[in-house]
């Protein structure tokens, strides 16, 4: 029973720090090329950019960067980014391989989300009320699976 209790404490207090690491707020990073960007040199070829799209991939997982990629004219590109404060972003970016190396630079804009379908980015989470509960209607009375009609 202890033993337990100790498993269920452990994973709440995971899932509370899971949470604080994502935060709570948006951030559009839009990135630049930098001093070390080479013009002659596709976005793909770049020297050390691999490391950068490693780092923001492993801020992925961890549920930080919602969304990324490249202007289609590949003159950089914007990230939309979940965290507590400006201070994090900024905290974040600057442990950024491509920017310690000059390769892309960065700012910031604080992003107040009003809508969103994408369910990680909802800035609440959305309740059905009773009386707005979905209706299945039967669309072919022949079929034979045994659904109830509104008419029912």
């Amino acid at each position: 029973m202890r033993f337990a209790l100790l498993v269920m404490c452990c994973l709440m207090a995971l899932t509370a720090s899971a949470e604080s690491q994502r935060g709570r707020e948006f951030y559009v990073v839009q990135f630049a090329p930098g001093p070390a960007w080479s013009e002659a040199t596709q976005y793909e070829k770049q020297p050390g950019i691999d490391s950068h799209l490693d780092y923001w991939q492993s801020l992925y997982y961890r549920e930080v960067l919602l969304m990324s990629g490249p202007w289609q004219d590949q003159t950089g590109g914007i990230f939309i980014v979940r965290a507590n404060s400006p201070e994090m972003v900024e905290s974040i970016i600057v442990q950024d391989p491509g920017v310690v190396a000059g390769l892309i630079t960065a700012t910031v804009k604080q992003w107040r989300v009003l809508s969103s379908a994408m369910r990680s980015v909802r800035p609440e989470r959305i309740e059905i009320k009773a009386d707005e509960s979905f209706r299945l209607e039967r669309l072919d009375p022949d079929s034979p699976l045994n659904l109830r009609t509104n008419k029912d």
